[in-house]
């Protein structure tokens, strides 16, 4: 009966019938199947599925780069599901909730995006809107990147922002480190570590040749006032250049901690930052991305 029903609101009517007699998984099954054949025709799912299977390998590698926040934002927005924490119940009659399976999630996506009730469109569209991954990542390595591009830097620049979460660190070596491996994770660019420029100095991480990316863990103002100096001379061959700083003042102000106890930090030294980090922007133009840098907590 179900299977011979095009009409919405007798479908849900006949689900209600089948609930009842015990056949509700059978019935929500062939409910869905019947919804979503009415938004798609037969000739549209092949054309999809055509088209699809051009960009199967590259969707597989922007999936995989969705977290579980963007996955239930995906599913809601294009599949009109939830993702639910499940409840199982255990042998001493405790509950045990357990979370979202993200590999099964991800699978059930890839099978939509298989039979066509998923476009490569939209998966990709969401990703760049929602800067899981940037325009770069499309890019074919024979494309031409030379002299960069003011608003791909400004996207690497959010996407650092927003996802970059520095672990603790002791460093301007570490804090690179983390960084550029970060930037190989969620970007399609070439990312290099201390690069010597034509005077003979070394800039921290260069991206796709053009990007430039200054890192600094300062203790105190005179390091935040050499960095000036750096910043002047390196725009000379990179104009397209940014500033990561790295405010260690709550992971270094404890005495007890020897690991990372810095006897040369600065009172006051996050408002020092902030006012330079102005400045740099007036007198240069450059954005500057401050990340404070905390202890984790010990485990009890």
């Amino acid at each position: 009966m179900i299977n011979q029903c095009d009409n919405p609101e007798k479908l849900f009517f006949l689900v209600n019938i089948q609930y009842t007699m015990g056949l509700g998984a059978w019935a929500k099954k062939k409910i869905e199947e019947k919804l979503e054949e009415r938004r798609f025709d037969k000739a549209e799912l092949e054309r999809n599925k055509e088209e699809n299977r051009k960009h199967r390998l590259e969707i597989e590698g922007i999936l995989d780069k969705f977290d579980m926040s963007d996955l239930q934002n995906f599913v809601e927005k294009f599949l009109g599901g939830v993702l639910h924490s499940k409840e199982e119940k255990l042998a001493d009659g405790s509950t045990l909730r357990k979370k979202p399976d993200r590999y099964k999630i991800v699978n059930h996506l890839l099978e939509r995006f298989d039979n066509g009730f998923v476009k490569a469109g939209q998966i990709t569209d969401f990703a760049l809107k929602h800067r899981i991954v940037l325009p770069s990542f499309f890019k074919t390595t024979t494309e031409s990147k030379a002299g960069g591009n003011e608003n791909e830097f400004n996207g690497i620049l959010d996407l650092i922002e927003e996802k970059f979460k520095p672990e603790k660190i002791k460093d301007e070596k570490e804090l690179q480190g983390q960084l550029a491996v970060f930037l190989n994770a969620v970007t399609n660019t070439k990312v290099e570590r201390e690069v010597k420029t034509k005077s003979g100095d070394k800039i921290d991480i260069l991206i796709d040749d053009n990007y430039v990316l200054e890192l600094k863990v300062p203790s105190g103002k005179d390091s935040l006032r050499s960095l000036s100096a750096q910043i002047e001379e390196y725009m000379e061959e990179f104009p397209l250049l940014a500033v990561v700083i790295a405010d260690k003042s709550d992971l270094v102000s404890d005495q007890d901690d020897s690991e990372f106890y810095d006897p040369d930090l600065e009172k006051g030294l996050t408002k020092k930052i902030i006012e330079y980090a102005d400045k740099y922007k007036v007198k240069y133009g450059i954005k500057t991305l401050i990340f404070p840098v905390k202890k984790r907590r010990k485990k009890k």
